[in-house]
């Protein structure tokens, strides 16, 4: 049974049923699948913004946007668009930077447009590969926890993914069983990229009882710990920060230590994030736990931290009426 007699308004999470909402699309069969399953669903009055990022990294890429955008530019509901990616190209990390790139163009269009949905088409494979691959980079327990099917990334855009609970094979024969056509990336099988060589070894991981539908579920598991870790660190926080803006900020460090690590490691970040701005990028994970190992003396001289500097801000001990607290600023203040 194919997946389009299960999906319906509900999986496909459609808030937006009027107005405008975004999608993702490459033209491959997940995002092809996608699409059309929003343009049958949707409200007559709903505008589906068909977004096509043309990354410029292959000699005849502009005319594949073009034919990406021909196939669907009659489709009911829908309007394509094409994004092109003009910035210089890096030259290490390429497929990585073009990911980011292709979702700050489409962060902008959606703000520009005031679009608050932004429909992707990750699916259960990809949420597998995500946490292998991140697994392999050394990611903490939140990379590990992998793509939620819903998130806010700003108070005007969601990122809805719809599909996460549906395998590739499931879009393949959508896309099959309606007669849409789609292209197939050439990078998605070239083996000079960690993704692709992680596809390469699935056959072995199956094999050993590690399919894709195990890993996501492990990833689903996790992000179940990772949301209660979350609630937690924000309870803490409001009890221990007794003082809070952009010039400093004042922990209530003895109270902290009687946390668990992990609890003081997200306070950490949660300090650094205060400060930071949506050009600043968080310092490594092994960072902040060499930081945190530090502040409270987990260290091999047991030394008394006194002040360290990490991310472009100062975390300083200070002690007032036998009560130790942590001040952190910003480094040029």
């Amino acid at each position: 049974m194919y997946i389009v007699s299960t999906m319906t308004k509900r999986s496909l999470r459609l808030h937006a049923l009027s107005g405008n909402i975004a999608v993702g699309l490459s033209g491959g069969p997940d995002s092809m699948a996608l699409l059309h399953m929003l343009s049958q669903e949707v409200a007559p009055t709903t505008k589906i913004h068909a977004l096509i990022v043309d990354h410029n990294l292959r000699d005849n890429s502009a005319e594949e946007a073009q034919s990406v955008l021909n196939n669907v530019k009659d489709w009911e509901n829908v309007t394509p668009v094409i994004l092109k990616w003009a910035s210089k190209k890096p030259t290490t990390r390429i497929l990585e930077e073009a990911r980011a790139a292709r979702f700050s163009l489409l962060q902008e269009y959606c703000a520009t447009h005031s679009i608050q949905e932004l429909y992707l088409a990750h699916h259960l494979d990809d949420q597998a590969e995500t946490f292998l691959f991140r697994l392999a980079k050394g990611s903490g327990l939140d990379g590990l926890a992998g793509m939620k099917t819903e998130k806010a990334i700003s108070p005007q855009l969601n990122i809805i993914r719809p599909l996460l609970e549906h395998t590739k094979q499931e879009l393949l024969d959508y896309c099959k069983e309606h007669k849409i056509s789609y292209v197939q990336d050439p990078t998605n099988q070239n083996t000079l990229y960690m993704r692709p060589r992680l596809r390469e070894s699935k056959a072995i991981l199956e094999h050993e009882g590690l399919t894709n539908k195990r890993v996501a579920q492990t990833a689903k598991r996790i992000l179940r710990a990772r949301t209660a870790l979350e609630e937690i660190t924000e309870q803490t926080w409001q009890i221990l920060v007794l003082h809070k803006d952009k010039s400093f900020l004042q922990l209530n460090l003895d109270e902290l230590s009687t946390s668990p690590s992990e609890i003081r490691i997200r306070i950490l970040l949660k300090t650094i994030d205060h400060f930071s701005t949506k050009n600043t990028y968080p310092p490594r994970l092994e960072k902040v736990e060499r930081l945190h190992d530090s502040i409270f003396h987990i260290d091999e001289n047991d030394a008394i931290f006194q002040k360290q500097t990490l991310a472009g801000l100062v975390f300083q001990r200070k002690k007032e009426k036998n009560v130790n607290f942590l001040i952190i600023r910003p480094e040029d203040t």
